[in-house]
């Protein structure tokens, strides 16, 4: 006898990456936290969709939530592999998410400069939307005083 396979992990791997695209990018300001619970419905989701296993989805993700094309521009077709927009999904979040807890004291606060002054070099306008979610004008302000 078979064992009991719930419906939703019956669906294809694919099918599981479209659900999990269009719940990262339901609201695409900010990191991806609608996309959590359903990393965590159960291992064998977690293990299809993780970030090491497939990180086209992440590349997809990043994609739909930050501007590509200065970067494509000066750095060429290599930036738009997936490991590295998958890799850089993850610093980009980090960065926008220290930045909006409002620690300036933070021993990251440099390196999550660093990463934010790349978005706003790089910005075409969806990675403004970004920086204005982290909150960075008023950070900036309570930094420098």
């Amino acid at each position: 006898m078979a064992p009991f396979l719930p419906p939703l992990l019956r669906l294809p791997n694919e099918i599981l990456e479209h659900i999990a695209l269009e719940l990262a990018l339901i609201d695409p300001v900010g990191p991806p936290s609608d996309l959590i619970p359903f990393l965590l419905t159960c291992r064998q989701i977690n293990h299809v969709l993780s970030c090491a296993r497939n990180q086209h989805l992440y590349r997809r993700i990043f994609i739909g939530m930050f501007d590509i094309t200065a970067a494509k521009r000066r750095f060429g077709p290599k930036v738009m592999q997936a490991p590295n927009l998958s890799a850089q999904l993850r610093i980009y979040c980090t960065a926008l998410q220290h930045i909006r807890q409002g620690d300036i004291y933070s021993p990251t606060v440099f390196d999550d400069f660093w990463e934010l002054l790349f978005l706003a070099f790089e910005n075409d306008g969806k990675n403004n939307v970004q920086l204005e979610w982290a909150g960075l004008g008023a950070f900036i302000d309570r930094f420098v005083r």
